[in-house]
């Protein structure tokens, strides 16, 4: 099989299967079975959520300024979590 994507496409995806800790080509075709078994909720909410265990962990250790500014970055964490995954639930038939 040969798929095709423009630079900025495959920059996203590129940065996507980092993000997600998997190579470019095991992302793409983990991302095409959840899609096929009707799965397909995308990783958005799963980066989010390590990202936030991420930042709990340093928040955890941090002290001073660095501990107020993963504070912040935590609220805003939970925001953005709250907000995707209540437009996954709108998307929802």
């Amino acid at each position: 099989m040969v798929v095709r994507f423009s630079e900025s496409e495959r920059r996203k995806l590129d940065d996507a299967a980092r993000l997600a800790g998997s190579a470019l080509a095991a992302w793409i075709g983990d991302a095409a079975l959840r899609v096929a078994d009707g799965r397909g909720e995308g990783t958005g909410v799963i980066d989010l959520l390590r990202l936030h265990a991420d930042v709990v962990g340093f928040a955890s250790r941090a002290t001073g300024s660095d501990a107020a500014d993963a504070h912040r970055l935590l609220i805003r964490l939970d925001a953005a979590i709250d907000a995707v995954a209540l437009n996954r639930r709108d998307e929802q038939p």
